[in-house]
Formats: C-alpha cells, structure tokens, sequence
C-alpha cells in the first residue's frame, strides 16, 4: 500500500535535513516560492498526475536535483518524483523500479476498462 503524500514528503524532507541538502519549507499562500526553494510533487505507478506534496529550501539548486535522486534511489516502493524550482521547467527523477511498475499498472487498467466495456455491452 502507498504511502499518503503526507508521509511520503515528510520522509523526504526528513531525509533532505539528514543529508544536509537543506530543510522543509513552510510559507504564507499569498508570498512567492523563494529562488532556493523547489516545489516537489510525487506519482505512484499507474497515476497519470503528479501529487502536489510541498516545497523544500535547499542550500543550492543543485542540492535538490541530488536529493531527489538519492531518495528515489534508495526508496522501498516504485515512486516518481518531480521538483520545480520557480522560473523553471520541472525534473523528474524515477526510482528504478518505477517504469517496469507503471507500465504494469497501466497494462491493468487498461484490461480492466477492456473488460467493463465488454460487459456494458
């Protein structure tokens, strides 16, 4: 069973601090997301859209991008995470497991949808 975002961007966060690329991040809704702080959202195989989960401050850009590969790489369930610095396009960075994962999952649903327009029918 997946763990829910909550979880998922706390262990995250806890393993950012951990590893000293930087800390969890908690703003007003009305302030702009600092240069030095990456948005991050995460995708369970078979979803189709990311979850948002929160922002993270780094201690430099290139910290994120590390932290995020180390995370997914040493995570216990296929998981896809995404980060976005402002002014930029969004990373993903897949667990290995993820692809094999989602492609499975995909095959699922679409045999299932296979087998309910059949039985509408």
């Amino acid at each position: 069973m997946p763990k829910g975002k909550e979880q998922v961007f706390a262990d995250f966060v806890q393993f950012t601090v951990q590893q000293g690329y930087g800390v969890g991040y908690t703003r007003d809704a009305h302030q702009s997301v600092p240069p030095d702080c990456g948005f991050v959202r995460f995708r369970y195989p078979g979803g189709g859209l990311f979850t948002a989960a929160g922002i993270v401050q780094f201690r430099q850009r290139e910290d994120g991008a590390t932290a995020c590969k180390a995370f997914v790489e040493c995570s216990d369930e296929p998981i896809e995470l995404q980060m976005k610095f402002p002014r930029e396009s969004p990373h993903q960075f897949p667990s290995p497991t993820f692809a094999d994962a989602h492609a499975a999952a995909q095959n699922r649903w679409r045999r299932w949808k296979r087998a309910l327009g059949v039985w509408w029918s």
